[in-house]
């Protein structure tokens, strides 16, 4: 296989320069993406409601269709330490602002985020669904959730439709979408801030991996 050629020279160079945040109280979740119901940001919205805000803040990188939606849903739900930054010039380099990425994607044919933030060395939690098993490996390089709830037809919008089917990767079958489960993710994201060595460890192993895989001169 030869994988799509996210990374160069430079983007390793720049990433090794990007500073650390200073660390502010709260233990930072970030999301960097499109807000399209194919992403799944519904679902982290809501892992935020059983979180404590003032431990937790989730921080939102992206537009979309989906952006009021969303706002409106975690003012519903009474989430208070959410931020929606919008969309950002040279998004990736903000990543070192995050203690653990989140990608909740009920669709995601690779995962150029992931790539990024491996770059970054920040440790993530992602969808185990189509091509994104092919950079991180559960519990090695991150950790992988399978989705295994109806996904919520509320987010659907006409700009980037529901997909039809997704790859099951425990097979290499098409299945119909699903979305990831919020308790599981709250778990996850629990598991990675009481165990800062094994992420950190994940974190250096995805690097690895990225750099092997994704580098533009493979």
């Amino acid at each position: 296989v030869i994988y799509n050629g996210v990374i160069s020279d430079k983007m390793i160079a720049e990433a090794k320069n990007i500073k650390a945040r200073k660390y502010s109280g709260k233990f930072v979740i970030g999301f960097v993406g499109r807000l399209e119901i194919n992403k799944g940001v519904h679902t982290l919205i809501k892992s935020m409601q059983n979180l404590d805000n003032n431990e937790f803040e989730l921080n939102i990188i992206g537009d979309g269709s989906s952006r009021a939606e969303l706002e409106k849903y975690a003012v519903e739900l009474g989430v208070k330490s959410i931020r929606f930054f919008g969309r950002v010039k040279n998004a990736w380099s903000k990543m070192k602002n995050f203690d653990v990425i989140v990608v909740p994607s009920i669709r995601e044919p690779l995962g150029n985020v992931i790539i990024e933030a491996a770059l970054n060395k920040v440790p993530i939690i992602a969808s185990q669904v189509d091509g994104i098993p092919e950079i991180i490996t559960d519990k090695q390089s991150g950790i992988l959730i399978k989705p295994t709830l109806p996904v919520d037809k509320r987010f659907i919008t006409g700009s980037v439709p529901l997909p039809e089917v997704v790859v099951d990767v425990f097979d290499n079958k098409l299945i119909e979408p699903k979305e990831l489960d919020p308790e599981m993710v709250i778990q996850e994201i629990k598991y990675i801030k009481a165990n800062k060595d094994k992420a950190s460890e994940f974190a250096d192993n995805l690097y690895a991996n990225v750099i092997n895989k994704f580098h533009i001169k493979k």
